[in-house]
């Protein structure tokens, strides 16, 4: 996974090594050197950092003492011909991978039914409410649940087992017919 080809590193503003840090948008470059990213940070600040402190010593920001670090997240890589941020090739990476996951859970004859889950939860029946209990959680068919699951990134389908889930099923109508008066 972290083995791309790095075309240019990427450099921030530590903003934690700054007076009231937090109220400056977060400033980030490429380029060969750290060197270089110290003027680029410079030109992108342009007036907006003479006023600016460096919070350990107290003295205004300069070309010597501007607090730029590297940041390996914002690197520039090549992944599938394109050069993008390594964060975002992670993120690629993670939705090609599920796709394929729910491609072969379509492909797959053995699979009829699936749950729906977001953050844990299971989808309740017909795409209505959430529920923690899998007795509760609503039965969609795979064809259905993967493309529900494939609109949104938060969502997860778990295939069913046809046994499994009637027994459990069972076990719960029996354990409510205790209940009747």
């Amino acid at each position: 996974m972290d083995n791309f080809k790095v075309i240019e590193h990427g450099y921030s503003l530590d903003l934690n090594r700054i007076v009231d840090g937090w109220e400056l948008s977060p400033y980030s470059c490429h380029a060969p050197s750290m060197n270089k990213a110290k003027s680029k940070i410079l030109k992108m600040l342009n007036s907006d950092y003479l006023d600016l402190q460096h919070s350990y010593t107290r003295e205004y920001i300069t070309y010597l003492n501007i607090p730029v670090e590297r940041d390996r997240n914002f690197d520039l890589i090549e992944f599938d011909g394109k050069s993008v941020t390594r964060t975002q090739a992670k993120y690629l990476q993670r939705q090609k991978d599920r796709n394929e996951y729910l491609d072969g859970v379509l492909a797959n004859t053995e699979v009829t039914h699936c749950y729906i889950k977001k953050r844990g939860q299971y989808y309740g029946d017909n795409y209505c409410g959430y529920t923690d209990r899998q007795v509760l959680a609503g039965v969609y068919l795979k064809s259905d649940a993967v493309r529900e699951a494939k609109r949104c990134d938060e969502l997860t389908v778990r295939p069913i087992e046809a046994d499994s889930h009637n027994a459990l099923i069972n076990h719960f109508i029996e354990k409510i017919k205790k209940h009747l008066i």
